[in-house]
């Protein structure tokens, strides 16, 4: 892992732990301009990128989470990633709401997002 903030690698290494993995390689950037954080994981490499934009830790951790949900389930922005992103977001981001977080996901694929809130919420019962 390269230039990570402290609680960004032990998150990844918790959640790496909770799944039965080891840990993806995880590259920390930095925007120099003031943008939101923004991430890709590369699924044939088992890396991920982050680049922390200036709108906090809570915008950097969804982004993080949201990465995290893609190496988990190695697929794209489906009703399955979904699911398993919102369950990230409930054990691992108590302190961002899940209004939030739906926000987040919605804004960029709503249809899928709905549908994977709903089999998240389905599981928990």
């Amino acid at each position: 892992m390269t230039n990570l903030p402290n609680w960004a690698e032990r998150l990844v290494r918790v959640v790496a732990r909770d799944v039965g993995r080891e840990p993806p390689v995880v590259v920390w950037r930095h925007w120099r301009k003031p943008f939101s954080t923004s991430g890709v994981c590369y699924l044939e490499q088992d890396k991920i990128v982050i680049t922390e934009g200036c709108r906090g830790n809570h915008d950097t951790k969804r982004v993080l989470l949201h990465e995290l949900a893609h190496w988990i389930t190695q697929q794209a922005h489906t009703e399955t990633f979904y699911a398993v992103a919102f369950s990230l977001y409930a054990r691992y981001a108590k302190r961002i709401t899940m209004k939030s977080c739906r926000e987040f996901e919605d804004s960029y694929k709503p249809r899928a997002s709905a549908a994977g809130y709903a089999r998240y919420r389905a599981r928990r019962g």
